[in-house]
Protein backbone atom coordinates (compact mmCIF):
# COMPACT_ATOMS: atom_id res chain seq x y z
CA UNK A 1 0.00 0.00 0.00
CA UNK A 2 2.74 2.46 0.96
CA UNK A 3 4.63 1.54 -2.20
CA UNK A 4 1.58 2.44 -4.36
CA UNK A 5 1.13 5.79 -2.57
CA UNK A 6 4.86 6.52 -2.93
CA UNK A 7 4.81 5.80 -6.65
CA UNK A 8 1.68 7.92 -7.10
CA UNK A 9 3.30 10.86 -5.27
CA UNK A 10 6.48 10.52 -7.33
CA UNK A 11 4.50 10.69 -10.57
CA UNK A 12 2.44 13.76 -9.59
CA UNK A 13 3.35 16.88 -11.54
CA UNK A 14 5.19 19.49 -9.52
CA UNK A 15 4.76 23.16 -10.28
CA UNK A 16 8.10 24.72 -11.04
CA UNK A 17 8.87 28.38 -10.69
CA UNK A 18 10.69 30.06 -13.51
CA UNK A 19 13.36 32.54 -12.55
CA UNK A 20 12.77 36.15 -13.61
CA UNK A 21 14.36 37.15 -16.90
CA UNK A 22 16.52 40.29 -16.90
CA UNK A 23 16.88 42.37 -20.06
CA UNK A 24 18.73 45.51 -21.05
CA UNK A 25 16.98 47.27 -23.90
CA UNK A 26 17.79 50.17 -26.21
CA UNK A 27 15.16 52.38 -27.87
CA UNK A 28 15.77 55.22 -30.33
CA UNK A 29 14.32 58.62 -29.46
CA UNK A 30 14.83 62.31 -30.02
CA UNK A 31 14.92 64.33 -33.19
CA UNK A 32 15.67 61.94 -36.02
CA UNK A 33 15.73 59.11 -33.46
CA UNK A 34 19.51 59.29 -33.44
CA UNK A 35 19.81 59.05 -29.66
CA UNK A 36 19.26 55.83 -27.71
CA UNK A 37 17.65 55.48 -24.36
CA UNK A 38 18.14 52.50 -22.13
CA UNK A 39 15.57 50.47 -20.25
CA UNK A 40 16.25 47.69 -17.77
CA UNK A 41 13.38 45.20 -17.79
CA UNK A 42 12.60 42.29 -15.46
CA UNK A 43 10.05 39.78 -16.75
CA UNK A 44 8.44 37.73 -13.98
CA UNK A 45 6.12 35.33 -15.75
CA UNK A 46 5.11 33.47 -12.59
CA UNK A 47 3.89 36.70 -10.97
CA UNK A 48 2.53 38.05 -14.26
CA UNK A 49 4.50 41.29 -13.85
CA UNK A 50 7.03 43.37 -15.72
CA UNK A 51 9.33 45.81 -13.95
CA UNK A 52 10.92 48.42 -16.16
CA UNK A 53 13.45 51.02 -15.15
CA UNK A 54 14.21 54.15 -17.14
CA UNK A 55 17.55 55.23 -15.61
CA UNK A 56 17.75 58.51 -17.57
CA UNK A 57 14.45 59.67 -16.06
CA UNK A 58 14.97 57.99 -12.66
CA UNK A 59 11.65 56.14 -13.10
CA UNK A 60 10.72 52.60 -12.20
CA UNK A 61 7.38 50.81 -12.65
CA UNK A 62 6.04 47.35 -11.98
CA UNK A 63 2.98 46.65 -14.10
CA UNK A 64 0.92 43.62 -15.13
CA UNK A 65 2.24 41.85 -18.22
CA UNK A 66 0.62 39.52 -20.72
CA UNK A 67 2.89 36.56 -21.44
CA UNK A 68 2.23 34.45 -24.53
CA UNK A 69 4.40 31.88 -26.28
CA UNK A 70 5.88 34.43 -28.69
CA UNK A 71 5.66 37.83 -26.95
CA UNK A 72 5.27 39.80 -23.74
CA UNK A 73 3.16 42.96 -23.71
CA UNK A 74 2.75 45.63 -21.04
CA UNK A 75 1.97 49.34 -20.75
CA UNK A 76 2.82 52.24 -18.50
CA UNK A 77 0.51 54.14 -16.21
CA UNK A 78 0.15 57.44 -18.12
CA UNK A 79 2.30 59.51 -15.76
CA UNK A 80 4.18 61.04 -18.69
CA UNK A 81 1.08 62.34 -20.49
CA UNK A 82 0.71 59.40 -22.85
CA UNK A 83 -0.29 55.77 -22.95
CA UNK A 84 2.72 53.72 -23.92
CA UNK A 85 2.43 50.07 -24.91
CA UNK A 86 5.48 47.83 -25.09
CA UNK A 87 5.89 44.48 -26.83
CA UNK A 88 8.93 42.22 -26.53
CA UNK A 89 9.28 39.45 -29.10
CA UNK A 90 10.39 36.31 -27.26
CA UNK A 91 12.06 34.83 -30.34
CA UNK A 92 14.43 37.66 -31.28
CA UNK A 93 14.17 40.11 -28.32
CA UNK A 94 12.90 42.94 -30.53
CA UNK A 95 11.23 45.71 -28.50
CA UNK A 96 8.36 47.82 -29.86
CA UNK A 97 7.24 50.98 -28.07
CA UNK A 98 3.92 52.46 -29.18
CA UNK A 99 3.04 55.87 -27.72
CA UNK A 100 -0.42 57.45 -27.90
CA UNK A 101 -0.24 61.05 -26.61
CA UNK A 102 -3.24 61.97 -24.46
CA UNK A 103 -3.48 65.16 -26.49
CA UNK A 104 -4.43 63.09 -29.56
CA UNK A 105 -7.72 61.85 -28.11
CA UNK A 106 -9.71 65.12 -28.23
CA UNK A 107 -8.79 65.55 -31.91
CA UNK A 108 -9.81 61.96 -32.66
CA UNK A 109 -13.15 62.35 -30.90
CA UNK A 110 -13.78 65.72 -32.60
CA UNK A 111 -13.90 63.88 -35.92
CA UNK A 112 -17.12 62.19 -34.73
CA UNK A 113 -16.02 58.63 -35.52
CA UNK A 114 -18.98 56.39 -36.28
CA UNK A 115 -17.69 53.16 -34.74
CA UNK A 116 -15.19 51.69 -32.34
CA UNK A 117 -13.21 50.47 -35.36
CA UNK A 118 -12.97 54.03 -36.67
CA UNK A 119 -11.70 55.23 -33.29
CA UNK A 120 -9.07 52.46 -33.20
CA UNK A 121 -7.90 53.28 -36.73
CA UNK A 122 -7.45 56.95 -35.83
CA UNK A 123 -5.63 55.99 -32.63
CA UNK A 124 -3.24 53.82 -34.66
CA UNK A 125 -2.55 56.76 -37.01
CA UNK A 126 -1.77 59.03 -34.03
CA UNK A 127 0.67 56.58 -32.42
CA UNK A 128 4.40 57.18 -32.36
CA UNK A 129 6.27 53.90 -32.79
CA UNK A 130 9.87 53.16 -31.85
CA UNK A 131 11.57 49.85 -32.53
CA UNK A 132 14.49 48.75 -30.41
CA UNK A 133 16.35 45.69 -29.26
CA UNK A 134 16.89 43.87 -25.96
CA UNK A 135 19.66 41.61 -24.73
CA UNK A 136 19.63 39.09 -21.90
CA UNK A 137 21.44 40.31 -18.81
CA UNK A 138 23.09 37.75 -16.57
CA UNK A 139 22.83 38.97 -13.01
CA UNK A 140 25.75 38.09 -10.75
CA UNK A 141 24.90 38.28 -7.09
CA UNK A 142 27.05 38.24 -4.00
CA UNK A 143 24.34 36.68 -1.82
Amino acid sequence: MYRVVGIALALMPVASEAAPVYLTCQLPYGSGKSEMHEMDITLNEDAGTVTFILPKFNLSYTVPGVFTADKVTFHDNKELGATTDYTIDRTNLALRESILPESAMPAIMAQNPTSADAILKEMDRARLVNNGKCALTHVKRAF
